[in-house]
């Protein structure tokens, strides 16, 4: 009797955390909905929408007589005929998928794009701004608004919705470029410049080091005197094993540095450019002038013997910056 007493509380506590759990209704939520897409032909739509939208139309319009409900089926209507660019049949069955399932948000943006394809701006804007009620923490959804705001010429507001974009996500580059873009195009260089070294810093935290060159130099392109991209430029193409473009912006932006009297974070500069190229002439020079702003004369006689077995004593007065 006493051990009948232990077994069925256990049975009971088992039972209860393998089917009763929030993790395991979760899974069972998951397993119902990968069984159900299994069992309405979905999965298998889903493989052919962006190969073959016609056969993906036919398989799917089939489904639809037998199950005329399911919001699904008239959402990746609408994505296979968005494909054929057929867009105004595509916003029709992204309609119908919301009519089914009012909070269906993958729908509404789909609808919003299809709207915003055909220059239907306000309308866009709508659907935009009902997703964001639906969901007010997603970026995507503000950054969708602003790029429509954009497109009707309120860039101020749009400007607005970027912002709150990357407030949300410091990561989202789209809305960084996005700003960069509109900035430009409102002729801001320096802000657009500042908005495209974020979208480089981004793209370099999330290891995407070649977009984040890509930011870089536009951010250099639009506004010379701004001094982060150079360094930021230079660490990415170390990541990129561009060690010669590494150790030229690492000496441009110690001479920027230089020029704005702030010698210690020159030095830093110059140093890693050296780190790479112990040999690098304009580097050498750079920090001569550093260490000469400094004071410091040890550090300045050091450097220059090093110019000299590099280059000469003609080196030296090449330079042009010793008394």
């Amino acid at each position: 009797m006493k051990i009948k007493s232990i077994i069925y509380p256990i049975m009971l506590f088992l039972f209860c955390y393998f089917f009763l759990s929030p993790a395991s209704t979760f899974a069972l939520t998951k397993i119902s909905k990968i069984k159900t897409e299994k069992e309405t032909g979905i999965s298998d739509v889903k493989k052919i929408l962006f190969k073959n939208p016609e056969l993906a139309i036919k398989k799917l319009n089939v489904m639809v007589k037998k199950n005329p409900k399911n919001p699904k089926l008239y959402y990746y209507l609408g994505i296979s005929y968005g494909r054929l660019n057929k867009t105004h049949k595509a916003i029709n069955y992204y309609k119908k998928a919301i009519g089914l399932n009012p909070k269906y948000l993958n729908a509404y943006d789909n609808l919003g794009l299809a709207y915003n394809k055909n220059r239907k701006y306000k309308k866009a804007y709508e659907t935009f701004l009902k997703m964001i009620k639906l969901n007010p923490k997603n970026p995507v959804y503000y950054n969708n608004v602003g790029f429509v705001e954009e497109e009707r010429d309120k860039n101020h507001k749009a400007v607005e919705f970027f912002n709150k974009a990357v407030s949300l996500n410091p990561f989202y580059t789209m809305a960084y470029l996005n700003l960069g873009s509109i900035y430009r195009k409102m002729g801001e260089n320096r802000r657009a410049a500042k908005e495209y070294n974020k979208s480089g810093l981004a793209y370099f935290r999330t290891g995407n080091y070649m977009q984040a060159v890509n930011s870089f130099r536009l951010s250099i392109k639009l506004y010379r005197r701004y001094i982060y991209p150079y360094g930021n430029i230079a660490n990415s193409y170390v990541k990129t094993g561009n060690i010669g473009k590494a150790v030229f912006y690492y000496t441009s932006s110690g001479n920027m540095y230089n020029d704005k009297q702030r010698y210690h974070r020159a030095i830093k500069d110059f140093n890693l450019a050296l780190q790479y190229n112990p040999k690098y002439m304009q580097a050498i020079h750079g920090i001569i002038l550093s260490y000469q702003k400094l004071g410091n004369m040890t550090m300045v006689s050091r450097y220059m013997r090093e110019e000299i077995q590099i280059g000469g004593v003609g080196a030296i007065f090449g330079a042009g910056m010793l008394p």
